[in-house]
């Protein structure tokens, strides 16, 4: 009897590692082909993109180059045509983290200085609120501190309401940066996966101009720095979203081999705002 269970526990274990390496093996083909079309499609989109920008142009021109009957299409492949470099350029962001190839590419940054940048690139001067002094210096990534920025922000300004307020605190070993909207705040429902990737909290809207991986990138950027994002329902209204990072990422670059603090090479892109 002892050999006979001796000898269903063995098959069974068998068969158990047999599904996980399948099912392991179809993860590691389901990453791939992502990555592989991602790479496919950007020759093309380079060629459309090309295209779609002479239009746009024609579009903005004072000549009015552009059929009045033709120009809703124009309008629409344009902005149809971004939406999908967008999403493309975030699928091969979310490959690389997957992938485990991801790397920091640290610098000694003033964190007020990398906020208002991050603002002044999108012209968000004027619906963003800043609180932060110059002077609060941190080692870390700044291109993935400004994709991280640029969505958190991004997504306040679109689905919260302005003023947007960035406030930024700091202590001896870390770094806080709140993004508060004054909008209707986050449903309760829908908090626990605001992060989750191609989340959309309304399905009537499934087609909305974001891919659904902005904030899981943000959030993948901040746990390489070993830091974490929090999304919260502010008391006086609005939603609430809470960055917190190291003052010093060197330490995570080390350990995985790079005692330079570079992290490796990343030649990766940066994610677009309200994705």
């Amino acid at each position: 009897e002892l050999a006979d269970l001796s000898r269903t526990f063995n098959n069974a274990a068998e068969a158990l590692e047999k599904r996980v390496a399948d099912m392991a093996a179809r993860d590691e083909a389901s990453r791939r082909f992502v990555a592989d079309m991602s790479h496919e499609l950007r020759t093309p989109l380079t060629a459309i993109t090309a295209v779609t920008e002479v239009l746009e142009e024609e579009l903005e021109s004072e000549a009015g180059g552009i059929d009045p009957m033709v120009e809703p299409a124009v309008r629409l492949v344009v902005s149809e045509t971004r939406r999908l470099n967008d999403l493309v350029e975030n699928l091969m962001e979310v490959t690389r983290f997957d992938a485990g190839t991801a790397r920091l590419v640290l610098d000694d940054v003033d964190v007020a200085d990398q906020i208002t940048a991050c603002i002044d690139a999108r012209a968000w001067l004027d619906a963003v609120e800043l609180d932060a002094e110059r002077g609060i210096h941190a080692r870390l990534d700044p291109r993935r501190l400004d994709v991280i920025l640029a969505n958190l922000v991004g997504n306040a300004l679109k689905h919260g309401g302005s003023p947007v307020r960035v406030s930024v605190r700091a202590t001896d070993d870390s770094v806080e940066i709140r993004v508060r909207d004054h909008g209707p705040g986050i449903p309760e429902d829908v908090l626990p996966h605001v992060f989750d990737r191609f989340y959309k909290a309304s399905a009537s809207r499934p087609r909305s101009e974001g891919s659904g991986l902005g904030l899981s990138i943000a959030l993948e950027n901040a746990h390489i720095h070993g830091g974490d994002i929090s999304a919260a329902n502010s008391e006086e209204g609005g939603a609430v979203f809470t960055l917190r990072l190291p003052r010093d990422s060197s330490p995570l670059t080390e350990r995985d081999g790079d005692g330079d603090g570079t992290g490796g090479p990343d030649t990766g892109t940066a994610g677009k705002a309200g994705s």
